[in-house]
């Protein structure tokens, strides 16, 4: 008897949630409605969630084929998928959509209704931020699956492109809404994609930029929970704001100098691992002797004894990460650490520029690969994380939450 109650508790749950998905217009009909709907997908089994993403999938394309509006129904489906505690099933929606139906038309479509759902979502007083973060990393999947296709010849360059372009411009363009998760998502997009996307990254970091990299600090230093997640974002994204241009690399340069001083051992063991992870990283490793240059500057500046010789350390490491990979070049960054050090004089300074030298012609007498000096702080021990689809919404939801 217990067993025909669970089942028929079961067949009735997916009933409703089939009704709800067939008839959108359920949304409006109550949040008393919604919740005990809502309440039913989450206990749902993994193999009953497979099948309200198939039972989806085929709404929406049965829609498209008759030529109508689908968004209302889409949001239906994300309404239920964000329930969960990561954006698998938002995933599974679209890889069916895309299983099922193969059409550049369709896939501008979705991408138009996401688009339409989040600017909907501002309109309300207080918006749905795990919604929101699902339209957002489905956009990024959308347009980012789409560029990767653009080197194999069998796909419709000119279609492919004007899907790629719809999504990043109107990314773009929202985000002078004063949003965390939709400039963590243009950050991602752009990043990705190349040629006019660095350029608008630039443009839009230009604006942002500064209370983006402060909020992610804050992420990594403070908040437990986000701190492998913002130490992703960085090993990912940081190299835009080192290496750009010379007012975000100033502006990025400032913000370092207030972590350094507010947050000094993390800030430390931060920059200590990012160094190791890019160690054959030639650009990285090149702008950081000059960031790594005016942050030693300032802590000269402020006579910080541990500070200096800790950045000191980095510093050695730096190059000595520079020197394996060209002695040219190992040559130049040395040479642009004593010019910055330069520009001040006090005491401080000298003494550092005497101990860089004295390195400096050691390594160049011996021109040997010694040991790699390490901070004796505690490292935040996280690498590159590989499931990329999963870390687009763990960085556009977790990281703005």
């Amino acid at each position: 008897m217990g067993i025909k109650k669970v089942a028929q508790k079961s067949t009735d749950s997916m009933a409703s949630i089939r009704m709800f998905l067939v008839e959108n217009n359920r949304i409006n009909a109550g949040k008393e409605v919604r919740n005990n709907v809502l309440q039913a997908y989450k206990n749902l089994s993994e193999l009953e969630k497979d099948y309200c993403s198939k039972f989806a999938a085929d709404l929406l394309i049965s829609k498209f084929k008759n030529n109508d509006k689908f968004t209302e129904y889409l949001h239906s489906y994300l309404l239920l998928s964000s329930q969960g505690k990561n954006w698998d099933y938002t995933l599974k929606l679209y890889d069916l959509l895309l299983t099922e139906e193969k059409s550049y038309i369709f896939t501008k479509k979705i991408s138009e209704s996401l688009i339409e759902l989040v600017s909907h979502e501002f309109e309300k007083e207080s918006f749905n931020e795990t919604l929101l973060a699902h339209y957002l990393t489905l956009l990024v999947d959308i347009a980012i699956k789409n560029y990767n296709l653009l080197e194999n010849k069998k796909y419709d360059r000119t279609q492919i492109e004007g899907i790629i372009d719809y999504i990043s411009s109107n990314i773009i363009a929202m985000c002078n809404v004063n949003n965390i998760e939709i400039r963590i998502a243009a950050v991602i997009l752009l990043n990705k994609i190349s040629g006019k996307g660095n350029y608008n990254l630039q443009k839009i970091l230009s604006r942002f930029g500064q209370s983006l990299l402060e909020h992610v600090f804050q992420k990594l230093f403070i908040t437990p929970d986000t701190r492998d997640i913002a130490f992703n974002f960085f090993n990912t994204h940081f190299e835009i704001f080192i290496s750009s241009s010379p007012y975000l690399a100033e502006m990025t340069n400032s913000v370092m100098q207030s972590q350094m001083l507010k947050h000094e051992k993390v800030f430390l063991n931060f920059l200590d691992e990012y160094i190791i992870i890019h160690k054959d990283n030639i650009d990285v490793l090149k702008s950081l002797s000059i960031h790594l240059s005016f942050l030693l500057r300032r802590s000269c500046d402020l006579s910080k004894a541990d500070l200096i010789k800790n950045l000191v350390d980095l510093i050695f490491k730096n190059l000595e990460f520079i020197q394996n990979n060209s002695e040219i070049l190992f040559v130049e960054c040395f040479e642009n650490v004593i010019e910055i050090l330069s520009k001040v004089h006090s005491k401080n300074i000298r003494e550092t520029i005497n101990l860089i030298t004295k390195y400096y012609l050691e390594k160049n007498k011996k021109n040997t690969n010694n040991k790699v000096v390490n901070i004796s702080t505690k490292r935040i021990k996280k690498q590159p994380q590989k499931n990329e689809n999963k870390s687009y919404f763990d960085e556009i939801f977790l990281l703005a939450k």
